[in-house]
């Protein structure tokens, strides 16, 4: 009988404690998010990552990763993380003005024109989505006079 009391209470802490067992999806977001907030961002990134690979409709990891790689000037990685973000519930208009402003910068001008132009119809109070909508859609203009 004491035998088989200690393996329940063996085993329950065993399972308790495991984070494979207990959570971890859970377990791996907090840490993402604890080296997110120290702005260790190589490590959160790996967390969330790790989060994101079995949770792929998750708004909140998917930009945070973007947010990420945008802060840290990296706009090719940032722009593929909010391209898979502004399709997810809970994107915002600022994650649409994100991703454009990361195309913009890595010189996808086409790409970042739409998505300039998708900003400034789901936020017509901040007049930025339209008049860089309108620079970028003379841009091509511009090189064209620069080669001259």
């Amino acid at each position: 009988m004491k035998r088989i009391l200690f393996a329940v209470i063996l085993l329950s802490t065993v399972f308790n404690c495991n984070p494979t067992f207990a959570k971890k999806g859970k377990v791996l977001l907090e840490k993402g998010d604890h080296y997110y907030k120290l702005f260790m961002f190589e490590k959160s990134a790996k967390y969330y990552k790790k989060y994101y690979a079995k949770n792929t409709n998750d708004f909140y990891v998917t930009n945070r990763l973007a947010d990420m790689y945008r802060v840290r000037g990296n706009y090719t990685d940032a722009a593929e993380w909010y391209s898979k973000a502004v399709t997810l519930e809970g994107a915002t208009p600022e994650t649409q003005y994100h991703y454009a402003y990361c195309l913009r910068n890595i010189a996808n001008y086409t790409e970042a024109l739409t998505q300039f132009q998708k900003y400034a119809e789901q936020n017509s109070s901040d007049t930025r989505g339209a008049k860089i909508a309108a620079g970028l859609a003379d841009i091509n203009q511009f090189y064209k006079d620069s080669s001259r």
